[in-house]
């Protein structure tokens, strides 16, 4: 097995005038040679706005930064016409393999590509082969750090996979990828204090990054053997359980379940509201925003009523138990926490669900060393 890469950087060295003048060949369309002439030989140089992190930006390789590109050489990777423009310039290489060399497996995913043979020595006659050509009709080259030509017992290092014949697994770099996107985000949505209070934030734009990251992994590793793999995520991050379920199905395929996403209506008024919020947080003691107090609209366990010296409402119209003023939370929340329970607090929004205000939880708190899940 050959497996190389066909440059370092093929993005960034391609020629643009003989891109240009591929897309040219063949094509009557005044409209579209000028629409290709436009995207191929714009200078991304010119005009350019960065966005984004920073400190990301900094991190890019300078082979892959179009600010280092040769003059008269590169297209912007993020442009969806160049991956195809790419493909464009790479066919004649698809074409020299084939139909040159007569290799019978070959396999070419943009600048990444592998040849099977069961000589090694007829392997390293097309490697010679293929540097020459790049080097005359495409002014490209090999990249020295990821030609190799090896045995396939080794497994197939392709596109993210470890490919053997009998199974598939994920790439070390993948998962390692996601260990380290998974760090960051839960960094930021779980912290304990020095008291070892857990903390649990429901930040909803976290939470929808962290559910596009994780969708986007999973549905990766389900096409490699990664049933162990998966579990073994599922324990090194164990806070992923306070918002996410994972459910395995007949096929070995796996869904993401979400634990943060409430309903937006419901039947009934603010009783009804608070009964949903008991149910999705079973054994939590609910802290429920009703205007500038906490109120609960269920029966509390005695031990919290008699630590609180809550009172019984009687003359409630919403038909509320107990409640306490708001800038009490502080206060109440360490009584409560020192009895053993966990606490949800639920805020409300600006948003109305019909005539009542619609309420979210914010943030789930208990001691550490306490299962909460």
């Amino acid at each position: 097995m050959l497996k190389t890469k066909s440059t370092e950087g093929v993005f960034s060295l391609i020629n643009l005038y003989r891109q240009y003048l591929k897309c040219r060949r063949n094509k009557r369309d005044h409209n579209l040679r000028w629409l290709a002439r436009e995207v191929i030989c714009a200078n991304s140089q010119q005009n350019m706005l960065l966005k984004g992190n920073v400190e990301l930006f900094k991190q890019l390789p300078a082979h892959k930064s179009l600010l280092n590109a040769p003059s008269g050489k590169g297209l912007p990777i993020g442009n969806l016409s160049s991956q195809f423009f790419a493909n464009v310039y790479l066919n004649q290489l698809d074409q020299f393999v084939k139909h040159h060399l007569k290799c019978r497996y070959y396999v070419r995913y943009c600048d990444d590509f592998i040849l099977l043979d069961n000589s090694k020595e007829q392997l390293e006659q097309f490697r010679r082969q293929i540097e020459q050509f790049l080097a005359k009709r495409l002014l490209l080259k090999l990249n020295p750090r990821y030609h190799a030509v090896l045995p396939i017992s080794n497994g197939i290092n392709y596109l993210g996979y470890i490919i053997h014949r009998e199974y598939r697994l994920v790439r070390k770099r993948v998962i390692n990828n996601l260990y380290a996107k998974l760090s960051e985000l839960l960094a930021r949505l779980c912290k304990h204090d020095a008291k070892g209070t857990i903390y649990i934030y429901y930040d909803y734009s976290q939470l929808t990054t962290l559910r596009s990251v994780l969708a986007s992994y999973l549905g990766h590793f389900q096409h490699a053997n990664s049933y162990r793999l998966i579990e073994s995520i599922w324990q090194r991050f164990s806070q992923l359980s306070y918002f996410f379920e994972l459910k395995w199905q007949a096929n070995a395929k796996v869904n993401l379940i979400p634990r943060y996403v409430f309903k937006r209506t419901i039947v009934g008024g603010i009783t009804s509201q608070y009964g949903y919020y008991v149910s999705c947080f079973r054994g939590d003691i609910l802290f429920f925003q009703v205007g500038y107090y906490y109120e609960f609209y269920y029966e509390l366990p005695l031990a919290i009523i008699e630590l609180l010296k809550l009172r019984r409402l009687e003359c409630s119209s919403r038909k509320a138990y107990y409640g306490f003023p708001c800038h009490k939370e502080a206060e109440y929340l360490a009584k409560i926490l020192g009895l053993g329970y966990s606490v949800v607090i639920i805020r409300e929004t600006e948003s109305y669900l019909g005539r009542i205000k619609q309420r979210l939880p914010v943030v789930k708190i208990f001691k550490q060393g306490l299962n909460h899940e």
